[in-house]
């Protein structure tokens, strides 16, 4: 099995390899789920030698961590560029679950395997994954979190359970969300933010 040297030079042609291989794993992981996937699939798909592969990754799940990382390194982006707008809190809400909901949907084949694929990590990556998916929802509350001292009213939902709330209607996008459907990603994207917003207003009392 060929290996790359530790301080194999990471070279243009090196680095599109290996986006051609992350590309093609998120097309078969979502295509068949990760457990059904397989190395000699993804191999026989970039039109590389399994042996091949190795050089460029470790291991099948060293490639599902891959796609954990980049997508919570993206929506980690997303929230930081969204309190950097100078918006009232509760349109600031709105502009991050528009953008949010639009990331899913450009990317909801990467979506639908960062929602439904996780589990299978495991040990030290299962761990890593689930404290970016921690730090993640901590800074989703603090948008929600804002959004409610803005207004001033006194719950009547926990904030906490908004949040959790969103997520599940979020993470929902990749169950029935087609790129050959009728709805444009943009129109759901809006919809979505205005109904989160909503929500939230209507769990915290505002009038």
């Amino acid at each position: 099995m060929p290996e790359a040297p530790e301080d194999a030079p990471e070279t243009p042609r090196r680095r599109r390899r290996r986006e051609e291989i992350y590309d093609h794993a998120i097309a078969i992981f979502d295509a068949k789920g990760y457990a059904a996937a397989s190395i000699e699939e993804i191999a026989e798909t970039v039109g590389v030698l399994k042996g091949s592969l190795y050089y460029y990754i470790d291991s099948k799940e060293d490639l599902l961590v891959r796609i954990f990382d980049r997508s919570d390194e993206e929506f980690g982006r997303l929230i930081e560029e969204t309190w950097a707008l100078d918006l009232p809190a509760v349109d600031r809400l709105r502009d991050f679950a528009r953008r949010w909901c639009l990331w899913y949907l450009e990317n909801i084949e990467r979506a639908r395997v960062y929602v439904n694929d996780w589990i299978h990590l495991t040990g030290a990556r299962r761990e890593h994954t689930a404290q970016m998916r921690r730090e993640y929802g901590r800074r989703v509350q603090e948008l929600i979190d804002a959004a409610v001292q803005e207004v001033g009213a006194e719950p009547r939902v926990d904030p906490e359970l908004a949040r959790l709330y969103v997520f599940s209607a979020v993470n929902g996008l990749p169950r029935w969300y087609r790129r050959d459907g009728t709805a444009a990603p943009e129109v759901v994207a809006e919809a979505y933010a205005e109904l989160i917003v909503g929500t939230v207003l209507h769990a915290i009392g505002a009038p």
